[in-house]
C-alpha cells in the first residue's frame, strides 16, 4: 500500500508556504492549486476504495489511521499560516487556505463514510472540522436559552448539560469524532424541548433525554441523587418514598437507549449508575421501614446477584444459544436487544457477576469457533441425560 499524502505534505509545505503565495497572488495561481488540491484528493478516494473493495480487500485501520492522522498534520499546519502574525495575509488568501482545508476534510469524510470500518474515531477532529463545529454548535446552543425561562426547568441541571459544550467552544480544546458526534446528537435532541406544551415537566423530559443518550457524566449523576434526594424528602410519609423510588426505578427501566452510546466510554452506563444509587436509597429507607414495622415482608426493589440465575456455560456459548434458540423458533421475540436485556438482568456466569449488554451483543455478531464446539458437546450432553429420563 502507497501513503497517499506525500504529495500534498511537500505541496502544503513549500507550494504554498506564506512566503510563496505572496510572491504569486493572482487569482488563475490560487485556482490552480485549488484544482491541484481536488486533484489529490480524487486520486486518494479512488485508491482507498480500489484496495478496500477489490477481490482480496488490504486497507488496514493502521494505514487509514496514518491518513487521519497526516491530515490533521496537514490542516494544523495551515492553520499556523492563518493565524501566524509575521505575514499579512488577506482575507482572500485566508480564503484559500480554508478552502484547502475544506477539501481536506472532504477527504477524510470520505474516508469515514465509505470506510467506516476503519475509520478511528478516538482521533481529534482537524482544524477545519473544529472550526466549523464551534461555529454550528455556537448557533444551536444559543437557540437553546430560551429553555431556561421555563419555570419547570431545573437550571442548574442544563447548566451541567451544557459544561461539555462550553468546554469545546470556550476552552479551545481538542475533540474526537466521536465525542464531537455525541455532543451534535445531544444538541439535537435537547432542541426538542423548545417544542414542549406549558404542561410538560422540562427537567423530567431532560432526564428521560439524557438517559436515552447515555449521558454518564460524573457531574449529571451527582446532581440527579441531589435533586432525587430533594424530591424524596418533601415527600411525609415513607411508604410514599418508597412507592415514589420504584416509580423513578421503572421510568428509567424502561426508557429505551443504545448502550455502545456513551458520553464516557470508560464509565458505567447512566442507566447503571443511576439505578444503583436509587436502589441503594430505596433498601435505606426500607430497612428503616422494617424497623418500624414488623407488617413489611420483603422489599419492593430486589436485584442483587443472589437472584440471578448461575449459568456455567461462556458468554459466547450463551450468546450462541440465544442465537440458536431464535433461529429454531423456541424464543419468539424479533427484538434481539430484549432478548440480550432479560438474559443481562437475570442471568449470570461463573466468569462473571454480571453480564455485560455490550459484550453478549458483540459475542452474538462475532461468535468465536471455540463455541460452536462448547455448545456441541453440551448438546450431545444433554442429548444422553434426555435418554435417561
Amino acid at each position: 500500500m502507497i501513503y497517499q499524502l506525500n504529495s500534498l505534505e511537500k505541496w502544503v509545505r513549500f507550494d504554498i508556504h506564506p512566503e510563496i503565495i505572496l510572491q504569486r497572488l493572482t487569482d488563475t495561481n490560487l485556482k490552480n492549486h485549488i484544482s491541484f488540491a481536488h486533484s489529490e484528493k480524487e486520486i486518494a478516494c479512488t485508491y482507498f476504495l480500489n484496495k478496500a473493495i477489490g477481490k482480496e480487500p488490504v486497507i488496514t485501520m493502521k494505514f487509514i489511521y496514518a491518513h487521519q492522522v497526516g491530515i490533521n498534520s496537514i490542516t494544523d499546519l495551515i492553520a499556523t499560516y492563518i493565524h501566524s502574525t509575521e505575514y499579512q495575509l488577506t482575507k482572500e488568501i485566508v480564503t484559500f487556505y480554508l478552502k484547502i482545508c475544506s477539501i481536506l476534510e472532504d477527504l477524510l469524510q470520505f474516508i469515514h463514510q465509505h470506510l467506516p470500518e476503519y475509520f478511528d474515531t478516538n482521533i481529534a477532529i482537524s482544524y477545519y472540522n473544529a472550526r466549523q463545529s464551534r461555529s454550528d454548535l455556537r448557533k444551536k446552543i444559543s437557540s437553546l436559552h430560551p429553555i431556561l425561562e421555563n419555570a419547570t426547568m431545573d437550571n442548574i441541571l442544563f447548566r451541567v448539560v451544557l459544561q461539555p459544550f462550553r468546554q469545546f467552544l470556550e476552552e479551545d480544546s481538542h475533540i474526537t469524532y466521536r465525542e464531537l458526534e455525541y455532543l451534535m446528537k445531544l444538541s439535537s435532541s435537547l432542541k426538542d424541548l423548545l417544542d414542549a406544551d406549558d404542561s410538560i415537566d422540562l427537567t423530567f423530559e431532560c432526564h428521560i433525554i439524557l438517559l436515552q443518550l447515555n449521558f454518564n457524566s460524573p457531574r449529571f449523576v451527582l446532581h440527579y441523587s441531589y435533586w432525587l434526594n430533594i424530591q424524596i424528602s418533601q415527600i411525609p410519609e415513607r411508604k410514599k418514598q418508597l412507592d415514589k423510588l420504584s416509580w423513578y426505578i421503572n421510568s428509567i427501566e424502561q426508557t429505551r437507549y443504545d448502550p455502545d452510546f456513551f458520553f464516557n466510554p470508560k464509565l458505567p452506563s447512566l442507566r447503571e449508575q443511576l439505578l444503583q444509587s436509587i436502589r441503594n436509597t430505596h433498601q435505606y429507607l426500607f430497612t428503616e421501614e422494617i424497623i418500624k414495622s414488623k407488617d413489611v415482608v420483603s422489599p419492593i426493589v430486589r436485584n442483587k446477584t443472589q437472584d440471578k440465575i448461575r449459568l456455567s456455560i461462556s458468554m459466547p456459548v450463551l450468546a450462541l444459544i440465544i442465537k440458536v434458540m431464535v433461529k429454531a423458533g423456541i424464543i419468539l421475540n424479533e427484538n434481539r436487544s430484549e432478548i440480550f436485556r432479560v438474559v443481562v438482568n437475570n442471568f449470570t456466569t461463573q466468569k462473571s457477576d454480571s453480564i455485560s449488554y455490550g459484550s453478549l451483543k458483540r459475542k452474538s455478531n462475532k461468535t468465536p469457533a471455540s463455541a460452536y464446539l462448547d455448545l456441541q458437546k453440551t448438546f450431545a450432553k444433554m442429548t444422553g441425560l434426555l435418554k435417561e429420563l
